[in-house]
């Protein structure tokens, strides 16, 4: 189980570091307005996502902007379900964010599992619309995967009593099966195909990078 529990942390890393790498690049490749309006997709999927997570644990919504200079907001307050409730909201765009990968990697029929599918993938899909849409999609919403410092700071104290939990449960020799089952055959699983969408983001991004690098030009 711990080693189940680490592959999926390992693979949220992977997936957030992915998300960082992304967003300072497209930083770099697009600058003010244009950058927000790229983002756009995935601005919304984040905000929609807290505002979600905030109906779901009674968190009363005060405010929500999806196109603000910062990339958008949802001011809310306290949850009903203490601690617990914010590390819910603040960590729920990655849920949403992933979710709505994969009901487009459905909906396209763009299906890939394993890294190694990568060049093939490509090589069988490059021709259709739908593929470059699904390109644009990942790399907007995998940007705005990684929670904000805000959410970050919110979400600490549900994070500290789950590490508790964690460690009185292994140490008592008692974890849930339902909760291994939910680890490793289904949240791994899909970290695992958001990690490889992340990759694929980032293969379709460093060329237009050095392009725009080396051109010192802007893309408009």
């Amino acid at each position: 189980m711990i080693e189940t529990s680490f592959n999926v942390f390992l693979w949220l890393v992977v997936l957030l570091s992915l998300s960082f790498v992304l967003n300072n690049l497209w930083k770099k490749i697009l600058s003010g307005k244009k950058y927000y309006v790229f983002l756009i997709p995935g601005i919304m999927i984040h905000e929609l996502s807290h505002a979600l997570a905030c109906r779901l644990v009674g968190a009363k919504i005060d405010e929500i902007n999806l196109f603000s200079q910062q990339g958008g907001h949802v001011k809310y307050r306290s949850p009903k379900l203490p601690i617990l409730g914010d590390m819910f909201i603040g960590f729920a765009p990655i849920l949403g964010g992933i979710g709505v990968l994969l009901f487009f990697s459905w909906l396209f029929g763009l299906q890939i599992t394993t890294i190694q599918e990568l060049p093939s993938f490509i090589m069988a899909n490059w021709l259709n619309w739908q593929f470059w849409i699904f390109i644009y999609l990942i790399i907007s919403i995998i940007i705005c995967l990684a929670p904000s410092k805000q959410d970050i700071k919110n979400a600490l104290g549900g994070i500290l009593v789950i590490f508790i939990l964690g460690i009185i449960f292994h140490k008592l020799g008692f974890f849930p099966q339902f909760l291994g089952i939910i680890l490793n055959q289904y949240l791994g699983n899909v970290l695992t195909l958001s990690a490889i969408f992340g990759f694929l983001a980032i293969i379709f991004t460093l060329p237009i990078y050095f392009f725009r690098k080396n051109a010192n030009i802007s893309i408009i």
